[in-house]
């Protein structure tokens, strides 16, 4: 029977947690003693998106929400939204 594999937390700021982001792009392979080792992001396990979901509460949520923009004039949030993206939304200073 095969061991579980160790778990080690290597914090992100790390010089080995910055090496560790670059396998999110490629397998990684390390060199020591003229050994290779292979390094590679697993996913994690699937989680299950419907855990904890209720439909009586999402119904209820959708009864409160809706029409809450009804009032909004469209054209007007339309008109201003355009502006906004040709304004430029970023500070000057960034890139």
């Amino acid at each position: 029977m095969a061991a579980e594999p160790k778990r080690i937390s290597v914090p992100a700021n790390s010089e080995l947690g910055r090496l560790l982001e670059e396998a999110t792009l490629a397998t990684l392979v390390l060199e020591s003693n003229g050994a290779l080792y292979r390094i590679n992001r697993m996913e994690r396990e699937h989680e299950d998106i419907w855990a904890g979901y209720d439909p009586k509460k999402v119904r209820e949520t959708i009864r409160k929400t809706a029409g809450a923009w009804a009032d909004l004039d469209a054209k007007d949030l339309i008109e201003r939204l355009y502006r906004a993206r040709e304004d430029g939304s970023r500070a000057n200073n960034r890139p």
